[in-house]
């Protein structure tokens, strides 16, 4: 690697299958030293990025947070959330 250049991965580590979908777990490490998780939902058409965290469960307490503020009109819709669901399937601490 030269000087300047930073190199980052990004390995999907686990699938939650959710209600009307599919979430996303990534880990990113950046030039071997930054380490953070990223979670996405994917809908069936699209995926979306929907928050970052140090660990797993941290990115998807976050993203559960986001999707209840963006998207939870009633209580269905807040059982309904994707990111609640794959905690309650066991968001590890990674």
């Amino acid at each position: 690697m030269s000087q300047g250049q930073i190199q980052a991965s990004v390995t999907h580590v686990k699938e939650y299958r959710v209600g009307k979908g599919s979430v996303y777990v990534y880990e990113i490490v950046i030039t071997d030293r930054t380490r953070f998780f990223v979670v996405t939902f994917y809908d069936g058409v699209d995926e979306y990025a929907w928050s970052v965290g140090v660990n797993e469960t941290e990115a998807l307490t976050n993203a559960e947070e986001l999707w209840d503020r963006y998207n939870a009109k009633d209580e269905e819709s807040k059982r309904e959330n994707p990111f609640r669901q794959a905690l309650a399937k066991g968001g590890d601490e990674s």
